[in-house]
């Protein structure tokens, strides 16, 4: 899938992006290469980037390319608003996936959406233990304005959940 959104924005799918050069600045990508080693979150956009690039009035635009493989659905989420984190999924098999997560300023916080990618990634490994090895090479989780809904490799949770609740939905979503 190719998705041609604002220049200030950050564009998350199903599936693993292809063209990250084209769309990340070259810190960004830096912060990413980082993330594909961490097993702790490593802030891609961070909040302060987010409210500079937000007053970009620019009519330019990027184009994001996602491929997904062995599904039959996929979702996506486009915003300036986003502050992107990622981790590393160590999967039972040695193989790696991503855990990323999208979502705005005001959902931020250790207790809340900046625990996200933690909890994605704790999901994600301990399922792929307990039945089978998470079949995707990002789990993606996107704070949106519905209580929770999932796809293959993407998931949204509510952007005013919190602690608890925000762990629960999430793994839950992911579980199914």
């Amino acid at each position: 899938i190719k998705i041609t959104a604002p220049a200030n924005h950050i564009v998350v799918s199903s599936g693993e992006l292809v063209n990250p050069t084209e769309v990340y600045s070259v810190v960004e990508q830096n912060r990413l290469a980082k993330a594909k080693q961490s097993d702790n979150t490593v802030v891609i956009r961070t909040e302060e980037e987010v409210a500079t690039l937000a007053k970009s009035s620019s009519t330019a635009t990027k184009t994001w390319h996602y491929k997904f493989k062995n599904a039959r659905d996929l979702s996506w989420a486009s915003s300036a608003a986003f502050i992107l984190d990622v981790a590393k999924i160590n999967l039972p098999s040695g193989n790696k996936s991503l855990a990323l997560s999208a979502y705005p300023v005001e959902s931020a916080g250790k207790e809340a959406w900046g625990r996200s990618t933690e909890y994605t990634k704790n999901s994600i490994e301990h399922y792929s233990k307990k039945w089978f090895e998470y079949p995707y090479p990002v789990a993606t989780n996107v704070a949106g304005n519905e209580g929770g809904m999932e796809y293959p490799g993407i998931v949204f949770c509510s952007w005013e959940s919190k602690g608890a609740d925000l762990w629960g939905v999430t793994d839950h979503e992911f579980g199914h």
